[in-house]
């Protein structure tokens, strides 16, 4: 996807590239960058067979990886804390004053906590360890059994609602949609892939996604980036 900026603002201003799709971390910095108005396109990773031009970008292996011109950043956050310093008249994704931007970063946090639970998940669904035994690679493995699927549903249950009472009777996090609103959306779309309920949030997210602008930061399906590596 390719933003067009204000021809002003942005004139001559290099593409900024977004190296994987698919992503919930991409997705937030997909809203960041569309919201700022700010030109970007994707490139799309294979993580199963990762290429020299990748491996050069990042020591870090995992997507995404964001390029500004010769600013190379390998952590949604650091991007969107990057974003939000070098271009400070665009749309603030991490809040307008530090109040705001400690809620923010409070819910990122909360949301990066449930998703620390989804490894497992992850490796079932994509069939990791079925493709990395057939390929004759070393492999190491845990996934849940279904008591402990039942035991991850409350505990996903127990934060979501944590992060509910934390928004308060708020739509937004700060008031307006920022960093943390979608990361909640990222997330909540990686809880209902995984088979997982997602309560009282569910209604929210529709409402949301209902909004052109809020549901852009997901790409479509047929999206699959300028290049592939």
């Amino acid at each position: 996807m390719k933003i067009t900026p204000p021809p002003l603002f942005y004139k001559g201003k290099t593409m900024i590239t977004i190296y994987g799709i698919g992503s919930p971390y991409a997705a937030r910095v997909r809203a960041a960058l569309i919201w700022k108005d700010l030109p970007f396109e994707h490139v799309n990773v294979d993580l199963g067979k990762k290429s020299a031009e990748f491996l050069r970008l990042t020591p870090i292996e995992t997507v995404p990886v964001v390029q500004d011109g010769d600013i190379v950043l390998c952590d949604s956050l650091h991007a969107l804390d990057y974003f939000d310093r070098h271009y400070p008249a665009t749309y603030q994704m991490l809040g307008g004053n530090e109040r705001e931007r400690a809620r923010v970063l409070t819910v990122m946090e909360a949301c990066n906590k449930i998703a620390s639970y989804f490894g497992p998940l992850y490796m079932e669904n994509a069939s990791i360890a079925e493709r990395m035994q057939r390929s004759g690679k070393s492999f190491r493995v845990f996934q849940y059994s279904p008591e402990q699927k039942k035991d991850l549903q409350a505990e996903i249950s127990y934060r979501l609602n944590r992060i509910k009472e934390f928004y308060g009777s708020q739509q937004f996090c700060i008031g307006r949609f920022s960093a943390a609103d979608a990361a909640v959306l990222a997330l909540l779309r990686s809880t209902v892939s995984f088979g997982m309920d997602i309560g009282a949030w569910k209604e929210w997210q529709n409402m949301l996604l209902q909004q052109e602008k809020i549901a852009s930061m997901f790409p479509s399906e047929n999206e699959k980036g300028v290049r592939s590596i």
